[in-house]
């Protein structure tokens, strides 16, 4: 457990495995990745690629990465802390097989220093001394340092250029209630498998964001392809990467929507313009429209 120290002399606990999930990324695909594979194949996982820029951040995810992870990314990449417990989950597991253990309760713990607020659900217990955490539902961001998102650009095509292919897997949101999936963890989806989702609960960005700019590399294309997989419902789904095929094994993807503020439409509006007023050039001014003061 995770024990915090909050107002009043009184305790917060918070599962590991339910920070690792619910805090390390949008989707369990990122705490997957660190509990799974070493921090080299994390890096090939999870990063397009790796350019340091300290002053900066820079930061290049991998395709399938949302840009709302990239903050996590920075860190393991420029915080040595962040970069310490991401390592740790993967080190755990590893001494264990070393050990001749099946199993390891993981010990986690934030991947950012200071002070911060998170929300959750759960039970008070010991006269509402302590308050033990079932689900987190939303977490604030570290404010340390800014950083740049960079996404790849293939915008001019030449004979020298790169192949692209692209294969598109068609989202297929499925409703709880309706959801036909029976999962397994002994086999790994299939390589050509389409990607069916399911909704986790909402997860709130608290305010204030930190502060990030976006950047594209410019490169040249030789011939582009897309290459669609056409969904099918398969009788077994798994979480895992997509490898090998003819194991009738589909894709199944958890998705935790993260949003700002009380998810009310207006108060979003003004946020994502706030959001576009710090990072885009051209905002001369930002206000909201009143009749008495006519702006």
């Amino acid at each position: 457990m995770l024990s915090f120290a909050v107002s009043g002399d009184r305790i917060l606990l918070i599962p590991c495995i339910e920070f690792l999930v619910r805090c390390y990324g949008s989707t369990p695909d990122i705490a997957r990745t660190l509990a799974t594979y070493p921090w080299s194949q994390v890096q090939a996982e999870l990063y397009a690629a790796i350019e340091l820029n300290h002053e900066s951040w820079l930061v290049q995810p991998a395709p399938y990465v949302h840009d709302d992870d990239a903050l996590l990314l920075a860190s393991m990449l420029y915080a040595p802390y962040a970069q310490r417990a991401a390592k740790e989950i993967y080190a755990q597991r590893d001494q264990a097989l070393d050990s001749g253990l099946d199993a390891v309760s993981l010990q986690v713990r934030p991947w950012f220093q200071g002070q911060a607020k998170i929300r959750v659900r759960g039970r008070w217990l010991e006269d509402r001394k302590t308050f033990v955490c079932c689900e987190v539902t939303g977490l604030s961001e570290p404010q340390g340092h800014p950083y740049e998102i960079r996404r790849p650009k293939y915008s001019l095509k030449g004979p020298h250029g790169e192949p692209v292919t692209t294969i598109r897997r068609p989202h297929v949101e499925v409703p709880k209630p309706e959801d036909p999936f029976q999962i397994t963890d002994r086999q790994e989806p299939d390589r050509d498998a389409a990607e069916w989702r399911k909704s986790d609960p909402g997860f709130q960005l608290i305010a204030p964001r930190c502060r990030f700019t976006r950047s594209s590399e410019e490169r040249t294309y030789s011939e582009r392809k897309v290459v669609t997989v056409t969904p099918s419902v398969k009788p077994t789904h798994s979480t895992g990467d997509n490898v090998g095929t003819n194991k009738d094994v589909g894709k199944l993807k958890h998705v935790a929507r993260r949003f700002m503020g009380d998810r009310g439409v207006l108060n979003a509006m003004w946020m994502e313009l706030m959001r576009l007023k710090n990072i885009q050039p051209g905002f001369a001014n930002l206000e909201w429209f009143s009749h008495d003061r006519f702006y």
